[in-house]
C-alpha cells in the first residue's frame, strides 16, 4: 500500500491533513506526522553511500553503481537502480526496491540470507527485481510485510514471529524462510 500524506503545520498547529490512500494508525501515524517530505533525491550514478536524515520521509533513486543506503525512521522509498546494492529500511512504512543486478554481497552463500535489501520495523514492501537478491525483514513485531524476489534465485527471509507476511519468490529457485506458527503466506517458494 502506498500512502501519500500532505500536512500543513504552523507553529505546531495542524491546519490541514490529507491521505490519498491507505490508513496509518498508532506509531506509523505519529511517525508520519513528525516527518517532513524529502522527495526527488538521487545518487550520483557511481558507488554511493547514503544516510537518510532521521526526520525526513525520503524518496531516493540511487541510480547506477554499487550503493549502500541507510534509511531513517520515517516512511521512505529507496530505489537501488543498477549495481550491487545494500539498502536498509528502518522504522516506518518503507518501500525498498533493488531493481537491477544482484543485490547481495559478493561473498554471500546463495543458500543463506546475508544482506542486500532490508525492511526494518513497520509495514514494508521489498522487491528484488532482476538478479540474485537477498530480501530480509526479521524485525519482531506485528507488522505486515511483502517480500517479492522477482527474477533469478533469491533468498527471502521474514522470521519476525507474527505470521502476517507474504513471501513471493517469483521466477527462479528461491529459498523462502518465513514464520511457521502462525504461518506466513508463501508463493512461488519450493
Amino acid at each position: 500500500m502506498r500512502v501519500r500524506l500532505s500536512v500543513v503545520v504552523l507553529a505546531g498547529l495542524v491546519l490541514g491533513f490529507g491521505v490519498t490512500s491507505g490508513v496509518l494508525l498508532g506509531a506509523d501515524l505519529a511517525r508520519a506526522l513528525a516527518c517532513t517530505s524529502n522527495p526527488g533525491q538521487q545518487g550520483t550514478g557511481g558507488d554511493d553511500n547514503y544516510t537518510d536524515p532521521v526526520d525526513k520521509a525520503t524518496t531516493i533513486d540511487m541510480l547506477a553503481g554499487d550503493d549502500d543506503a541507510e534509511m531513517g525512521n520515517c516512511n521512505d522509498t529507496v530505489y537501488g537502480g543498477g549495481g550491487f546494492d545494500e539498502l536498509h529500511g528502518a522504522a516506518g512504512v518503507d518501500n525498498v526496491l533493488g531493481q537491477g543486478d544482484n543485490d547481495r554481497p559478493s561473498s554471500c552463500d546463495p543458500n543463506n540470507n546475508c544482506g542486500g535489501l532490508h525492511g526494518g520495523s513497520g509495514n514494508d514492501t521489498i522487491r528484488g527485481g532482476a538478479g540474485l537478491d537477498d530480501l530480509e525483514d526479521i524485525q519482531a513485531g506485528s507488522d505486515t510485510d511483502n517480500l517479492y524476489g522477482e527474477g533469478e534465485n533469491d533468498v527471502l527471509s521474514s522470521t519476525d514471529g507474527d505470521g502476517n507476511d507474504r513471501l513471493d519468490g517469483g521466477a527462479g529457485t528461491d529459498n523462502c524462510q518465513g514464520d511457521t506458527s502462525p504461518a506466513d503466506t508463501k508463493v512461488n517458494c519450493p
